[in-house]
């Protein structure tokens, strides 16, 4: 009797465990045709279309990734990117393991993407995976509300008295003047690359904290030098995470996480002396950023996220950006004294913010570089929702296109700034003249800092730091030319710079 009534209590057990299975799949199946009727709803209102679809080898995409290894081993990575676009087209679709891919370099699309549909999008897992261990919760890693509050805390940071701080710079382009005569002068030519790294660094470090690194005058001590080292290995080491996606967590990571905490002890203690130090946190004394952001939070997790993140995107996006402003301009001597005739009036001293956003040609020379050499040559969103993208399918690529919710929109910058049929025949040239019209600087052609909600908090500090350095240079330099003729090789971490370096003749 006992037998059978243990028989009974299974064999209800299984029949309950079988109608909940079913009652749970039925549900599944249900869910997965409200959210196809809403799809194929959505598709037939905005008349969306198919775009053009890459010819992978396999179903999940691994031939794409395998071949993106490949690029960037051999640094071709963005030169493979542009071609696909002339290839495929200008939106076309791809695949990662399960992931819909949308590539776009359409300018329509992109100002969807980071403006008018903003809030159908995030950066997704995958960015925030790859550079958690190093930049936390700060800024770059964050969405919704809380990219909200932490974009609302730094924009102080970067307001017009921080930014048109002049003073600050002309220090440090004194001291970065000063290496280029001398190496000039011992070996006949210099590499402008690490030096403009190390003045990078050195104005990133004062405005971060208020104490230079001093790598322009050799006055970092090792524990500075070891941090230099560890936060570049731990920033090249996070863009290499995102780029792998998934397939990161194959590869070794010991060296990674241990220039991860070398950078988190340092800020650890630049973080204890900020917060013990009253009287740099009051109200009128000196700016400097983290003095600054700890009179609102002393949680130490949060200046260090944020500090972390500074001071990467600052010392990458300057040091890359003049180098690759100087690789360009090292190639035309005309282009040099058309600079040196435009600073004259200036008869040797430094300008004032007004007079540097006045000098036309540099500023014209600054863009077109830009332009040509993106510091952030691409950049990508996943969608939170079901979403259209407004142009890219159908035979013609007029039609909208679907963007199912998680799939991934990326779009090539360098791509984009480089299309003739937006630029002209003559979009490979560095070209300053193209820049007379203003209008270029207001079309989504043209979005070196991003645009729309997340542009890039630091971009006029960069544009006005640049700007400097290029005015002052050639105020102090008569000729200023190319040693060789070795061409522009992408070195890809964060920002994107010049492999070959800007090696450079320089005559005072």
């Amino acid at each position: 009797m006992e037998s059978f009534m243990n028989s009974g209590s299974r064999m209800r057990a299984i029949w309950l465990c079988g109608a909940l299975s079913v009652i749970v799949a039925v549900r599944i199946l249900l869910a997965r045709l409200r959210i196809s009727r809403r799809r194929r709803v959505l598709v037939a209102t905005a008349g969306c279309k198919l775009p053009p679809s890459y010819p992978h080898r396999d179903p999940f995409g691994f031939d794409m990734v395998t071949e993106s290894i490949d690029a960037f081993k051999s640094k071709t990575f963005l030169a493979r990117q542009c071609l696909q676009y002339e290839v495929h087209g200008t939106t076309f679709s791809s695949r990662y393991l399960h992931q819909t891919i949308i590539n776009t370099i359409d300018p329509e699309n992109i100002q969807s993407v980071l403006s008018t549909d903003f809030d159908n999008y995030g950066i997704g897992w995958r960015r925030k995976d790859a550079f958690e261990p190093l930049l936390g919760k700060s800024l770059f890693q964050l969405d919704g509300h809380a990219w909200a509050a932490s974009r609302a805390l730094l924009r102080p940071a970067f307001g017009k008295t921080q930014v048109n701080n002049l003073n600050m710079f002309e220090t440090h382009v004194k001291h970065l003047v000063e290496a280029i005569k001398t190496r000039t002068m011992e070996t006949g030519q210099a590499d402008l690359a690490p030096l403009f790294v190390c003045l990078s660094a050195d104005l990133t470090t004062e405005f971060i904290h208020g104490k230079s690194l001093g790598s322009l005058k050799n006055e970092s001590d090792e524990n500075d030098k070891n941090f230099f080292e560890a936060i570049k290995k731990a920033g090249k080491a996070c863009e290499e995470r995102w780029q792998l996606g998934l397939l990161g967590k194959f590869f070794p990571q010991r060296e990674f996480y241990s220039n991860v905490k070398k950078v988190n002890t340092y800020m650890d203690q630049l973080i204890d002396n900020a917060l013990e130090d009253e009287s740099a946190r009051k109200e009128g004394s000196r700016y400097d950023f983290l003095a600054n952001l700890s009179r609102v939070t002393t949680d130490k997790k949060v200046l260090q996220d944020e500090m972390c993140m500074l001071f990467i995107a600052g010392t990458d996006a300057l040091s890359s950006m003049l180098t690759n402003l100087f690789f360009l301009i090292g190639r035309s001597p005309d282009i040099w004294s058309k600079l040196r005739k435009e600073v004259e009036f200036l008869e040797g001293r430094p300008p004032t913010i007004k007079e540097l956003k006045g000098l036309k040609y540099l500023q014209s020379c600054l863009n077109e570089s830009l332009r040509l050499l993106p510091v952030l040559p691409n950049d990508s969103r996943i969608a939170n929702e079901d979403t259209t993208l407004p142009v890219g399918g159908g035979a013609d690529g007029k039609s909208p296109v679907f963007v199912p919710s998680g799939a991934m929109v990326t779009f090539s910058i360098m791509a984009l700034q480089r299309r003739k049929d937006l630029w002209g025949a003559d979009a490979e040239d560095f070209r300053p003249e193209r820049w007379e019209k203003e209008e270029e600087k207001a079309s989504w052609k043209f979005v070196p800092f991003l645009k729309g909600p997340r542009i890039c908090l630091g971009h006029e500090l960069a544009i006005n730091e640049a700007g400097y350095v290029l005015a002052r240079m050639a105020q102090e330099f008569e000729k200023l030319s190319r040693v060789d003729d070795d061409p522009w090789v992408e070195s890809v971490s964060i920002g994107t710079t010049s492999a070959n370096g800007a090696k450079v003749v320089a005559v005072f």
